[in-house]
């Protein structure tokens, strides 16, 4: 442009050219844009659809942390190795006073 205000006809023309290789270039991406919503769309339901089944993963994750739970109570209760050799122990030796003061 010139230093006034107003255009000559060589700029008028030149920007007409501008315009005329800008416009393809901007349909070109109006239409890209237009298929990525709908295929923005799709990605949505994708994710909705993720989200469901976490939500399913996350019950069955605390059902399952709570399950392991009650097993850890469970074991811990459990007598050890030596309380279970302590008594079969007990158990060998009381059979073996039976068998010796025990009836003939």
């Amino acid at each position: 442009m010139s230093d006034n205000a107003t255009m000559t006809s060589p700029e008028i023309i030149e920007i007409q050219s501008i315009l005329h290789r800008v416009e393809p270039l901007l349909r070109q991406m109006d239409s890209r844009l237009t298929g990525m919503d709908s295929r923005l769309s799709s990605v949505d339901g994708r994710l909705n659809s993720v989200e469901v089944r976490v939500t399913g993963l996350e019950t069955k994750a605390l059902k399952l942390i709570e399950d392991v739970a009650e097993l850890k109570g469970r074991v811990s209760q459990l007598p050890s190795t030596i309380v279970m050799i302590g008594f079969l122990l007990a158990v060998l030796g009381a059979a073996g006073i039976l068998r010796y003061f025990g009836p003939r």
